[in-house]
């Protein structure tokens, strides 16, 4: 099965202008390889398939040359990210979705990743040290060992300007022995989860505490300042969603391993 593994990684100034240029130049290539799979059926009635698009790019390379600082198996992956817009559009308008979606362009500053497809063709890890392809050696914060064998890595621009590195690893599930134990959890409204042993876990709060209250709120100016909750930035918001109600616990800490013998 395959396991993602997600890492911060830390630039030089140098590194990251080069990998801003890529960025910029992918999303080019992604506009571009949406309008010509758009112009060639609404002018010739044609479908252009993902190896037709993956032709043009040596043809792009030539009136534009920032593509050429770009591994050439990154620029692939560009035409699978349009195909794979397309199949889900299709499949929406199959279904008889009521939205299906329309694949739309990229504007400036909205095309956030990079995709190696190949590991070891243009990037490798080498001890705490990401070597990429026209970039060089990216320092790695390996707060735990990868396991299973490296099949892509994709490199991340967050909101607030952090870079991270995700491998997507093809892994051995790990079959658990059974206890031939049972427990139960009941999910409801007062409280998330109830465990077998009378444990509760509280109901995750509405995102909409999150959002910032001015200094003075309606009133008059000796009103006291309203406090701020939750999470401010970006990165903690995404966080803090994950942790409470976007996750699938809901924020309980449930161990898997020991469900079984609770």
């Amino acid at each position: 099965m395959r396991k993602s593994f997600k890492y911060r990684i830390y630039l030089t100034k140098g590194q990251q202008r080069i990998l801003e240029q890529q960025l910029e130049a992918c999303r080019w290539a992604y506009n571009e390889t949406l309008a010509e799979r758009k112009r060639a059926y609404e002018e010739r009635g044609e479908t252009l398939r993902l190896y037709d698009t993956q032709a043009m790019l040596p043809i792009w390379k030539l009136t534009r040359p920032a593509l050429k600082l770009v591994h050439s198996q990154v620029l692939q992956n560009i035409s699978v990210r349009v195909d794979l817009a397309f199949q889900a559009f299709f499949r929406r308008v199959k279904a008889g979705a009521k939205e299906v979606g329309f694949p739309r362009f990229k504007g400036f500053g909205r095309y956030d990743s990079i995709t190696y497809p190949q590991y070891g063709n243009g990037v490798r890890l080498e001890g705490e040290r990401l070597m990429l392809s026209k970039i060089g050696a990216v320092h790695v914060v390996l707060h735990r060992p990868v396991e299973g064998t490296p099949k892509t890595v994709t490199l991340t621009r967050s909101r607030t300007g952090k870079w991270f590195a995700c491998f997507s690893c093809e892994t051995e599930a790990e079959l658990l022995p059974p206890t031939g134990n049972v427990t139960g959890v009941d999910v409801g409204l007062s409280s998330f989860a109830t465990l077998r042993m009378g444990r509760r876990s509280p109901t995750p709060g509405s995102i909409g505490v999150m959002r910032p209250t001015s200094n003075v709120s309606s009133g008059g100016r000796t009103r006291p300042r309203t406090p701020r909750t939750g999470p401010r930035t970006p990165n903690s918001r995404a966080s803090w969603r994950r942790s409470t109600s976007g996750s699938p616990t809901g924020g309980l800490t449930l161990p898997i391993k020991r469900a079984a013998s609770w």
